[in-house]
């Protein structure tokens, strides 16, 4: 039998022996995104972009009604820029690649605050959004200088990491839609997205790209720039019939219902193995599938704090996931 990283890369070739499971499949790294974007749950304060952040047990948000500025007109004199070389990569990937088996865990950093999440983080997705709509020259200005200084991170994470999968995350969407137009987001977003993901490519590292919600009317863009992951892949999309369109060019990662019954701090197992059974049934036979299950506990989501009931979660899979 493969272990989860031989068989990551034949799932990516399309010819896995068994669906993976998240938690079991990936060492998730983060330290230096978060260095950067200080967008993590147990850090309180400023990031390097000037933005003060309020940490709670669900994560991290920007300080509510305290914007970094209100018109995008502003952002070149309120925002700053981190210089990257003042990063120390060795004590960060000593820290976080400490007793890792990298012949069987897969190194996934875990890169947040994309250049979308970046603007509504400054001046709140209201001001972010009339931004977009009423001077789209600025905001392209803004996202490309935001998107530069992510590819001059990308080169101290690659340094400290040396990574097999980077899940730049940017979310574009609700539980209903986007949040701009399909046309607005390849206009404004997409080409600033595209040299990211081509950085990423070109350092070797598969690309994972995690957008919430229903996203489902991009992600043939995101095919088009060459993602081989969408994570996290919620249900209110057709997960099934992107899976049989796209086929091993992506992996679907997500597919539990992670706005149900089964993920709420509350959930039993009975509630939460029903929700894994279903998507066993619906997604694994597809052989592109990688399940990532939120559980929500006290602390906050479990695939980050840890929660006991993952444990028979993946006994139970393990046990009933198909075999190819």
């Amino acid at each position: 039998m493969m272990n989860e990283k031989e068989n990551f890369y034949a799932l990516l070739d399309g010819k896995p022996q068994y669906a993976p499971e998240y938690t079991q499949l990936y060492h998730v790294c983060g330290g230096i995104p978060a260095f950067v974007d200080k967008a993590r749950r147990d850090s309180s304060g400023f990031d390097s972009y000037g933005v003060r952040w309020i940490a709670g047990a669900e994560g991290a948000i920007p300080a509510p009604g305290q914007c970094l500025f209100e018109e995008i007109s502003e952002w070149k004199n309120k925002m700053t820029f981190m210089d990257t070389d003042t990063i120390d990569t060795k004590f960060w990937g000593e820290l976080e690649l400490r007793d890792v088996d990298r012949s069987k865990k897969v190194v996934n950093v875990m890169w947040g605050t994309g250049i979308f999440d970046r603007i509504t983080s400054c001046m709140g997705f209201e001001n972010a959004l009339i931004a977009m709509a009423e001077d789209p020259d600025e905001c392209y200005e803004f996202f490309g200088a935001v998107a530069d200084h992510k590819i001059q991170t990308l080169k101290k994470i690659v340094e400290a990491y040396h990574p097999d999968v980077i899940t730049y995350c940017d979310d574009y969407a609700n539980a209903r839609n986007l949040f701009m137009s399909p046309s607005c987001y390849r206009e404004l977003i997409k080409p600033h997205q595209k040299r990211i993901l081509d950085a990423i490519k070109e350092s070797g590292a598969v690309v994972c790209q995690h957008t919430c919600g229903k996203c489902e009317s991009i992600v043939p863009d995101y095919v088009e720039m060459g993602v081989r992951i969408w994570s996290s892949a919620q249900h209110m999309n057709d997960l099934t019939a992107i899976q049989k369109e796209y086929g091993k060019k992506l992996i679907v990662e997500g597919g539990f219902n992670g706005s149900g019954a089964a993920a709420l701090v509350d959930a039993d197992m009975p509630e939460i193995l029903e929700e894994v059974q279903r998507c066993i049934d619906t997604y694994v036979p597809y052989k592109n599938f990688i399940l990532f299950a939120c559980l929500m506990n006290e602390r906050g989501n479990g695939t980050a704090v840890g929660d006991p009931r993952y444990r028979p979660l993946d006994e139970y899979w393990y046990s009933r996931v198909q075999y190819f």
